[in-house]
This record gives structure tokens, C-alpha cells and sequence, in this order.
């Protein structure tokens, strides 16, 4: 097979998503609308695998002004990574990077994350349970180049996840790196904050926030919108390193469930990915 896969070019969108790969929430106040819909998208299509709906904790960017926008840059920070720290579930969604793709995920602390992803036409499902992890193409790939290489390597794949565990699968990695954010390794960055930059209040998806400018994990300075109603939780991130769209973050607390598919729902991606390639 192909080495670049056709789903691991959707993780590109994942880690384009403003390169955080620590970074993390869900929303349970965005309405029950929003909440339907990010069930829908995250769902999966396959059964066992629900998103949720039940609300564990208040969402930002709805409720009485939290007066947030008043403190500092670096108390903004602290306030929304304590803030966060309690939170165990949220939800990503790429926003205004269609070029990019589009990627749309609930993720909690405990390794799961249910969602889609999508690359210029492809979709793809992503399911991860600790460290192992399902991706489904969706019926296009068979068509494109890519899967039909897989499929002169292994007929019975069409139709199947790809199975694999996340450390082992460059391709499975890849596609689900934003599975990585999760509300907890984000409080941890907005807690550790340094040399934030504090910007005028504004509207960002259609919620009050105040933006903070930071760097994180290494990355040049990222932008988090800090919401300064309801909760102070992070409910969008701009990126500035050279990628388009923000990353708008929701769901939080919302609970859902993840059934791992059957054995014969399943095919290991070893058998058309190919050796790992050697790092060192």
C-alpha cells in the first residue's frame, strides 16, 4: 500500500487543527441542538457507538458574564485551566479549513474518542479506546488511487476499520492524532501559560470571549478565545503556524459511549499499511 494512506492525510487536518496535540474540551451548554448534532457526526454510524447528550458540566460561552476579560492575560490563563481541570469530555471541530479537511470529534480523559474526519472528498470514522484504534474509509476511497491499492493487497478490506494500536500505526497516528487533545492536557498548557498576551473582548462562533496569546508545546504563539460567559472555558483556538480555520471547541462534559467494532467489522492495518518506518 500507498505510503501516505489516504487516511493518514486526514490527520494532517488533526494536527493542522491548530497543532495542538495537548489540547482538549467538551460543551454541554451548547443547547441540545448542538449536542444532537455533534452525537450524529460523532456517532460513527455503527452500532454501539452513540455519542452523548448527558451533561456533566455548564458550557462556555452561554450563562451570566463571568468577568473574566477583566484580569490579566495570565489570570485569564489560570482561571480557564482551573476551570477546565475538572472537565472529562469535550468536543473538536475544525471550523473554516475546508481545504484542509474538516475534522469532528468528542474526546475524553480516559483514551476514548468517537468522530469523523474528512480530505478532499474521503471520509473517514475514527474510533480509539485507550490505544487501539478503528478508521473506516468511507465508501469514495474505494474508488480513489489509494484504496484501490489496498484493495489489490487485501480484497476483504473494503468495508472494514482499519485496526491497529496508535503507537504502532503510522497511519492510525496519524488520522487520529487529535484524539490526543484532551480537556486535561489543555488545562495543563493553559495552567503553565507563559508570556501570555491578553486581546480585546470580541465574538468568536457566536460567543463573548477574550483572547490569550501564548506558545504551546514548542509551537509559535496560538490564540485562545476564553469565554466571559458561563463557565471561562477555551471554546476556540486560532493557530500561527501558517495553517487556516480555528479549532472550536464544545461538548464539554457531554458523555458518550465507544464500542470497539467486532473482530469481523475489523482487518489489521499491518496487512496493507507495511512496516513501520524506523525513526532512528
Amino acid at each position: 500500500m500507498a505510503r501516505k494512506f489516504g487516511i493518514g492525510t486526514a490527520a494532517v487536518i488533526a494536527v493542522a487543527a491548530m497543532g495542538l496535540s495537548a489540547c482538549s474540551s467538551d460543551s454541554g451548554d451548547d443547547s441540545k441542538k448542538d449536542d444532537k448534532v455533534a452525537s450524529d457526526k460523532t456517532s460513527a454510524g455503527d452500532k454501539g457507538n452513540g455519542g452523548g447528550g448527558d451533561k456533566e458540566d455548564g458550557g462556555g460561552g452561554t450563562g451570566a458574564p463571568n468577568g473574566i476579560e477583566k484580569l490579566s492575560g495570565p489570570e485569564i490563563a489560570r482561571k480557564s485551566g482551573e476551570a477546565l481541570s475538572s472537565v472529562r469530555s469535550m468536543r473538536l471541530k475544525t471550523v473554516g479549513a475546508e481545504e484542509q479537511g474538516s475534522t469532528d470529534l468528542m474526546t475524553d480523559t480516559s483514551g476514548n474518542c468517537l468522530g469523523t474526519s474528512s480530505l478532499k472528498g474521503l471520509d473517514f470514522r475514527i474510533i480509539k479506546k485507550g490505544e487501539q484504534v478503528w478508521v473506516k474509509p468511507g465508501d469514495a476511497y474505494w474508488t480513489d488511487q489509494e484504496g484501490k491499492q489496498v484493495l489489490a493487497k487485501e480484497p476483504r478490506a473494503k468495508g472494514k476499520y482499519f485496526q491497529g494500536e496508535l503507537k504502532s500505526s503510522l497511519t492510525l497516528g496519524l488520522t487520529a492524532a487529535l484524539c490526543q487533545a484532551q480537556p486535561d492536557t489543555m488545562s495543563k498548557s493553559l495552567l503553565s501559560a507563559k508570556q501570555v498576551t491578553k486581546g480585546a473582548p470580541t465574538t468568536v462562533g457566536g460567543k463573548k470571549v477574550v483572547p490569550i496569546t501564548f506558545a504551546m508545546s514548542g509551537e509559535k504563539p496560538s490564540t485562545v478565545h476564553i469565554a466571559t460567559e458561563g463557565k471561562p472555558y477555551p471554546v476556540s483556538l486560532t493557530d500561527k503556524n501558517g495553517l487556516q480555520g480555528r479549532l472550536e471547541l464544545s461538548g464539554f462534559g457531554v458523555h458518550f459511549t465507544v464500542k470497539p467494532p467486532s473482530a469481523a467489522e475489523s482487518i489489521d492495518v499491518s496487512k496493507v499499511e507495511g512496516p513501520y518506518p524506523s525513526t532512528g
